[in-house]
């Protein structure tokens, strides 16, 4: 589908007029191939849309997985519910003001940089413990739930991880490094 700014849109989720429509979107894929040769693979418009992609051969030319857009005919923020099992993306995920991402990744790969422009209203990752996080490009989260306490799940590839904790999600743990070794001179702190 070609949008009036001549861009492709190849899977659009798009809810034309939230008056009418007040449900949410789905949309499932298992053991399929999504191609996307021109555009983004997804595109979301004025929707809360929930995506569950199991075991799919997705490819993309473009570089961007999943951009949302509003419609300035329609009051609505976008809210993605994006779940990845047995999944391996590569694309960046770029949002809008005051749009909601929450991505959970469960036996997965996710290559690509996450609300690069850091003006989404909130953005949670929640990856598995055999889940695979490499972000190509600065990346703006609220939260990050790691499976793997070894945090050997992601990469950031010389690229920043931003995760802003403010009132609603404090702080809750500290990190303290205890050692001790009479050999070690303390002049190498």
């Amino acid at each position: 589908m070609m949008a009036k700014d001549g861009s492709f849109r190849n899977i659009l989720l798009y809810n034309p007029n939230s008056e009418l429509f007040k449900g949410e979107i789905h949309f499932n894929a298992k053991n399929s191939n999504l191609t996307a040769r021109l555009g983004n693979t997804f595109n979301i418009m004025n929707a809360v849309v929930k995506i569950n992609l199991y075991n799919n051969e997705i490819s993309n030319s473009n570089g961007i997985f999943l951009k949302t857009y509003n419609d300035e005919l329609v009051d609505i923020n976008n809210n993605v519910e994006l779940n990845l099992d047995k999944q391996i993306i590569k694309g960046s995920i770029e949002l809008v003001k005051d749009d909601t991402l929450n991505l959970t990744l469960d036996k997965s790969e996710f290559n690509g940089s996450i609300n690069a422009n850091n003006i989404a209203k909130e953005v949670n990752i929640t990856l598995s413990k055999d889940s695979k996080l490499t972000l190509t490009g600065n990346s703006y989260v609220t939260s990050l739930t790691n499976g793997d306490y070894e945090n050997s799940s992601y990469s950031f590839l010389t690229r920043a991880l931003y995760c802003d904790n403010d009132q609603d999600y404090p702080i809750n743990h500290a990190i303290s490094i205890i050692g001790w070794d009479d050999n070690y001179d303390k002049q190498n702190f």
